[in-house]
């Protein structure tokens, strides 16, 4: 299913023997717009540290009463490694935490179907019990991870370009809770169409920049008007997602 990763923002994080804290940000690889981890806030318990949850850690998610369960205990949280707050999160960092945790690398093998070392899903990797740290170890590259809140925001969200011109800014993503992917952008069209949203597919991209906080998308002011406009209130089924592709004249990933 798809969900705000909004509304994930605010989760409580349950350990298997106490409660951790609520997400406070979501971290998403660049290339993949995958959620690698969520950034929970623990409030006065470890100040000045990052504690960083990984999807492979999940035990179960309860968007119900927006919880969050993993399989470590706060102590293993207590005593992982630490992560600065105020600096990015790099590849050996991940590695560190990945041989703490003894969670699979995700990063041993990467494609656009199967973005979790070589199977679709996090669950799967885990279920593998490989750590993949001797690949992991020749792979210390810098890490592209990327902040949710960075990109979103009601008046700070990145700015979505059309082929031909601005249409609006970046309020919110929809995640599928499948594999953990970013599926769609939620844009709000302030300037172009007032009042009105649209989802707009991660596939779409054309073109980004970090530095300029801007984003392209493969569509024109034009289709995209005369495109269906996003609910806020309403469920986003399977065929509201062919629909949208339909529209767009873009073929679907599922």
């Amino acid at each position: 299913m798809l969900h705000f990763t909004n509304r994930i923002q605010d989760f409580k994080v349950q350990a298997t023997d106490d409660k951790l804290g609520k997400v406070k940000d979501i971290y998403f690889d660049e290339d993949s717009w995958v959620v690698r981890y969520l950034v929970v806030d623990t409030k006065k318990w470890l100040p000045g540290r990052k504690v960083l949850v990984s999807p492979i850690s999940f035990d179960y998610v309860d968007y119900q009463n927006s919880t969050v369960t993993i399989f470590e205990s706060k102590d293993s949280i207590k005593n992982s490694p630490n992560i600065d707050e105020n600096q990015p999160v790099s590849r050996q960092q991940e590695s560190s935490l990945n041989t703490y945790f003894e969670w699979p690398y995700y990063w041993s093998y990467l494609d656009n179907e199967k973005m979790w070392g070589g199977f679709a899903t996090p669950a799967e990797l885990m279920k593998t019990g490989q750590t993949g740290e001797e690949l992991a170890k020749e792979q210390q590259e810098s890490t592209k991870l990327r902040s949710v809140d960075e990109i979103s925001g009601d008046l700070g969200g990145y700015t979505i370009q059309a082929t031909n011109g601005e249409i609006g800014h970046v309020t919110d993503f929809l995640v599928d809770d499948y594999n953990w992917k970013l599926r769609y952008f939620i844009v709000e069209t302030k300037n172009f169409l007032p009042g009105k949203f649209v989802l707009l597919s991660i596939d779409w991209i054309k073109n980004i920049s970090w530095i300029d906080q801007k984003v392209v998308v493969d569509l024109s002011k034009e289709t995209i008007e005369n495109g269906p406009f996003y609910n806020l209130h309403e469920h986003f089924t399977r065929e509201d997602e062919k629909q949208l592709y339909q529209s767009y004249q873009k073929p679907p990933y599922f």
